[in-house]
């Protein structure tokens, strides 16, 4: 008897999905992220049908077939997506490998700005009061304005960091591949 492996669907990011209020942002690795309202989510959006629908459209060959339910809109980000998102109610922050931080509007998905740290790859954001911070591949830690994209400064810090900043108490933490563990105040 031959046993085939089971079909295989779009798989969300390896990290938890950023949820603000009743909206949920899915990360893909494919490079889409997904609004989805919590209160109307409906399964049927990765349906073949609907996918093959979408992959049409994406390729120009039909009319947007609409969306599923619940699912407020789709972007793709023309990469590969570094973890999770961070919001803020006005702006969903989405970090790609390539090293670009995308800042989407929370209700259309439309790209407001984006800031651009290529060739390094990027971590996901962590949001402190108009400011978020980032870690690049090279070491940097950066602060960039939420509400304009434009960089506040940057910090060296150490080679290899492999954490996203955690803020608490007014200290930033940030952990390296051997196991440093850096407090910045």
């Amino acid at each position: 008897m031959i046993r085939r492996p089971p079909r295989s669907t779009p798989k969300p990011s390896s990290a938890a999905s950023d949820v603000y209020k009743r909206q949920i942002y899915v990360t893909y690795r494919n490079g889409y992220v997904i609004s989805v309202n919590l209160q109307e989510e409906e399964v049927l959006f990765f349906s073949r049908y609907y996918r093959f629908r979408l992959q049409l459209w994406l390729w120009g060959m039909m009319d947007h077939p609409g969306l599923p339910k619940g699912v407020n809109w789709i972007r793709p980000m023309g990469g590969t997506i570094s973890e999770t998102t961070s919001s803020d109610g006005q702006r969903v922050y989405v970090s790609t490998q390539e090293g670009l931080l995308h800042a989407l509007n929370s209700e259309t998905g439309k790209r407001e700005w984006l800031y651009d740290a290529r060739p390094s790859k990027i971590s996901s954001s962590t949001i402190v009061n108009d400011t978020l911070l980032l870690t690049d591949a090279k070491g940097k830690l950066h602060a960039v304005d939420k509400h304009n994209g434009e960089p506040l400064w940057q910090m060296e810090v150490a080679d290899d960091i492999s954490s996203i900043p955690v803020v608490a108490d007014g200290v930033v933490y940030l952990a390296s591949r051997d196991g440093t563990l850096y407090a910045i105040e």
